[in-house]
């Protein structure tokens, strides 16, 4: 009981971690993309960077056990796989 409960704490302070890093990283192209004086070469490079981290994240979300993500590519990617 006690392993099961610190095992879930632990998996989810290092997913937490995860995101937090990845919130780091995005904060310069988000500010960017919220610069009204930025130009538009700019602002493309900040939205790619972004959704690139975003992408990051959602495999973040979808590598721990606990999540919907993983729980959503359990039962669905299976189907997509066979065709």
């Amino acid at each position: 009981m006690f392993t099961e409960k610190f095992e879930k704490n632990a998996s989810n302070l290092v997913r937490g971690l995860e995101h937090a890093g990845l919130g780091i990283l995005a904060a310069p192209s988000i500010a960017t993309l919220a610069d009204k004086n930025a130009d538009k070469k700019d602002k493309i490079k900040a939205g790619a960077e972004t959704a690139g981290l975003g992408a990051l994240s959602l495999g973040v979300e979808a590598a721990h056990p606990g999540s919907a993500v993983n729980r959503v590519a359990k039962k669905y990617l299976p189907k997509l796989m066979k065709g």
